[in-house]
């Protein structure tokens, strides 16, 4: 879990620093926001069924 947290992390960097980039930074981040937001409920909906598990057992 850890991973995915560091890589949402890492994507959502990239897409700050795209929105500096004269001309079509700004076009090619906002695609790369919205797989952040993908990113961070799928890391949520993960962690819950983690913890799930781990009372279960």
């Amino acid at each position: 879990m850890q991973q995915l947290h560091a890589i949402t992390e890492q994507v959502e960097n990239e897409a700050k620093q795209l929105q500096n980039v004269p001309m079509f930074g700004s076009k090619i981040a906002t695609p790369i926001r919205l797989l952040v937001v993908w990113m961070k409920g799928v890391n949520a909906q993960m962690t819950q069924m983690q913890k799930q598990l781990e009372g279960q057992q």
